[in-house]
C-alpha cells in the first residue's frame, strides 16, 4: 500500500484523524511526525489521547523536556516525544530512546522525526503535514512494514 493523504480543516478534525488511527493501529506503535513550525503536530498527538484514556489537555510539546510518557504504568502508554532541540540522533538514544520502542501497549509519537531519521526503526508510520491555510492541513500517511499498511486500509476516511 502507498501513502494516503487526508485534508483536515480544522483541529477538530485533525485531533479526529489521530483518534481513528489510535483505536486501529496495533501497539506497540512509532509515529513518525514531520511538518513546519505550527504544521499541527501536537494538536494531532493530542487528538492519540483519548482512545489510551489520556486526557488531551494533559499533553502538550514537550520541547524542553524531550519526553513526556502519559498514561498508567501497566496500562496503554502515550511516548511524547520533541526532537527539535537535538543536535544529533544519539542525544536520544542516550535518554532511552530504545528502550522506549519495547513498551507493549504504546504509541511513540516523534515530533520532528526527520532530526532522528538514522536511528528511527524500520516499521513506522510516518506523517507529514502540510499547511494548506490557517485551518487547513494535508495529512500524508506512509505505512513502513505490514501492520502500518493494515492500519491504514482499516481507516474509515
Amino acid at each position: 500500500m502507498n501513502a494516503i493523504t487526508v485534508t483536515t480543516r480544522s483541529v477538530e478534525e485533525t485531533q479526529q484523524l489521530a483518534d481513528q488511527l489510535a483505536r486501529t493501529i496495533p501497539r506497540p506503535a512509532l509515529l513518525a511526525l514531520t511538518g513546519r513550525l505550527g504544521a499541527g503536530k501536537t494538536h494531532f498527538i493530542k487528538g492519540l489521547g483519548p482512545p489510551l484514556g489520556i486526557d488531551p489537555t494533559q499533553i502538550c510539546s514537550p520541547t524542553f523536556v524531550l519526553i513526556t510518557e502519559h498514561g498508567p504504568e501497566d496500562g496503554p502508554r502515550l511516548v511524547h516525544i520533541d526532537a527539535y532541540r537535538l543536535n544529533s540522533p544519539d542525544e536520544l538514544d542516550a535518554v532511552g530512546f530504545t528502550e522506549l520502542l519495547d513498551l507493549p501497549d504504546a504509541i511513540i509519537a516523534v515530533e520532528w522525526a526527520e532530526k532522528i531519521a538514522t536511528i528511527l526503526p524500520a516499521d513506522r508510520l510516518d506523517i507529514t503535514i502540510d499547511i494548506n491555510d490557517n485551518h487547513s492541513r494535508t495529512f500524508t500517511l506512509t505505512p513502513h512494514g505490514q501492520k502500518y499498511q493494515a492500519a491504514l486500509q482499516s481507516l474509515s476516511l
